[in-house]
């Protein structure tokens, strides 16, 4: 047999289904004639866009629910519990079920609430890029860019992968057009050891030159001269060294061996020159050409590891340009005589890293005037540093470097501190405010002070959103108490007084939730605004625990 809370229960959950059915149905029938995004993708976004609007007006439609179920439907059922024990049970097991559903309620709307409210938004950004494609597409089909249009049409079909219209033309022209295989991956090697000191350097350098492993030896000797300049016998053992090169080259026993050793020195000294990127270029190719050289593969694997300490490759990014990731990641950071504003038109997180398309860097003085700027197709993202040099992993040709304007004050000028992790960057990207969790805006407001974001707004939302959460059982407990109170009213039911008072009820019930919602909101918004933060909390503070207090006197009153 069901309790009379379960009945109660039973009904409410009935009432929280037909309302969720009929904002769906707006949102699918009746809702935005044109969705703005793909009509392929209509169907999910309107999805989207209901459960937020249902979520959104959850509040209401608890309320209501609450005044059907316990002051009509079930009025005549519950006014044969008599007895004050009896009636006390079933309260208390409304109050029970009430507080756990505000701990769902809040659950859903800082959690299920943003996540579609972003998944609507990212449909919509997937859809601008999709068009954009499309663009390049027909613009290359005019100019007759085969290349073009098969990159233009394999990011779109990645986009809109349902468009068969499209896959077909893309089918089409892949049989026109073979496919290019990409670069693999490089092979990995021993790295070079570090934070030696000059006598460890010095000691590798004598056991290398007794091996006769000349280029190691000249590399460890030179290390240990740089450490500690005073030290002559790594001086001595460099030219030595050195010495040794030469003669590999000069006593080499044919010419193609002399070749490959005045190849191997002129890209050791550009190692040796601070010249990483020509000599990890002149490496590989020697590497291509005698991959069991042991000086090629060591110096080579040193001279990639110096390259990507200030570069990326391209080959990470080339196949990301229909990857929607985070759009317009925007903020400012001050400095001691200037701030640097910092955007972001695209910023795509995958497991290889962080990257950002469109970078534009701008440099403010105290007067307003511009110090500096920068513009970068492309960056990295790494360890607090905006990495805007690009380069080909094995096409020296493909070279990207910022277009700089006024005096940079980093060196060099494609290295540029952030001052946040990938974590802290992402939050600042995407959707507004309404898009966020009630973590995510503490994490906005905990961010250091020298990032400028509107705090106090943020700090204002964080507390309505709580106000929003105990606004869920004040509600709740008014309507219940008032409910509790008609349903001798409502005893003597039939569905003429619910069709002539139903629609009159909702209307109070609406007036009611949206006064006490916005009103609230208005006066934590004016004591932030007036008083700061301190105002505020004792607003939301001592407001809430007044109306919870009066709700819970209230309900007692109609338990009696």
């Amino acid at each position: 047999m069901v309790s009379p809370v379960g009945r109660i229960v039973r009904g409410l959950f009935v009432c929280y289904l037909v309302s969720f059915v009929l904002v769906m149905g707006w949102a699918y029938v009746m809702g935005k004639a044109e969705a703005p995004v793909h009509p392929l993708l209509a169907a999910s976004w309107r999805l989207y866009e209901g459960v937020a609007d249902w979520l959104g007006g959850f509040l209401f439609f608890h309320l209501l629910s609450v005044v059907l179920v316990v002051g009509f439907f079930s009025s005549r059922y519950l006014l044969v519990q008599q007895d004050v024990r009896d009636r006390f049970r079933i309260l208390q097991g409304l109050l029970v079920f009430v507080v756990v559903e505000a701990g769902a309620y809040l659950l859903l709307q800082e959690g299920v609430k943003p996540l579609v409210i972003r998944n609507a938004r990212h449909l919509e950004y997937r859809t601008r890029l999709a068009e954009e494609f499309l663009e390049v597409y027909e613009r290359a089909k005019e100019r007759g860019d085969g290349a073009t249009m098969l990159q233009a049409l394999r990011s779109y079909t990645r986009l809109i992968p349902s468009d068969e219209s499209y896959r077909e033309e893309l089918r089409t022209l892949e049989r026109e057009r073979p496919t290019v295989e990409e670069a693999g991956e490089e092979e990995g090697f021993p790295a070079v050891p570090h934070n030696l000191s000059a006598g460890e350097a010095l000691r590798l350098a004598e056991e290398a030159f007794q091996k006769e492993d000349a280029y190691t030896a000249y590399y460890y000797a030179r290390l240990a001269h740089a450490i500690e300049p005073s030290l002559v016998e790594a001086r001595r053992l460099q030219a030595k060294a050195w010495d040794a090169i030469l003669r590999e080259e000069e006593t080499a026993s044919s010419r193609k061996d002399k070749d490959f050793f005045a190849a191997k020195r002129q890209a050791y000294e550009r190692l040796m020159e601070g010249d990483y990127l020509g000599a990890y270029y002149a490496f590989m190719r020697l590497r291509e050409e005698r991959p069991r050289d042991a000086d090629v593969v060591r110096y080579y694997e040193e001279a990639r590891e110096q390259v990507e300490s200030y570069a990326f490759y391209y080959e990470e990014i080339a196949n990301l340009s229909d990857v929607g990731g985070i759009p317009r990641v925007f903020f400012a950071r001050r400095g001691d005589d200037r701030v640097d504003f910092f955007y972001l038109e695209r910023v795509i997180r995958v497991a290889e890293g962080t990257y950002g398309f469109g970078v534009e860097v701008t440099g403010v003085g105290r007067e307003g005037s511009l110090v500096y700027r920068l513009r970068a197709p492309y960056a990295k993202i790494e360890r607090g540093i905006l990495v805007l040099h690009c380069v080909g992993r094995s096409d020296r040709s493909v070279r990207f470097l910022p277009e700089r304007e006024g005096e940079v004050p980093y060196d060099p000028a494609f290295l540029v501190p952030v001052g946040l992790d990938v974590d802290q960057l992402l939050l600042l990207g995407g959707t507004g405010w309404e898009g966020r969790t009630l973590s995510e805006l503490f994490q906005l407001v905990w961010l250091p002070d020298r990032v400028l974001l509107p705090r106090g707004e943020i700090t204002t939302l964080i507390y309505i959103r709580i106000y929003r959460a105990v606004l869920f059982l004040i509600g709740s407990f008014l309507v219940l108490a008032l409910a509790w109170r008609g349903r001798y009213r409502a005893a003597r039911r039939s569905w003429g007084l619910l069709v002539v008072g139903g629609p009159l009820v909702a209307a109070a019930v609406w007036w009611g939730a949206d006064m006490m919602d916005k009103g609230g909101a208005r006066l934590i918004a004016a004591a932030m605004a007036l008083g700061g933060s301190g105002a505020a909390v004792a607003v939301l503070v001592v407001g809430s625990a007044v109306l919870l207090g009066l709700s819970l006197l209230l309900l007692v009153r109609a338990m009696r």
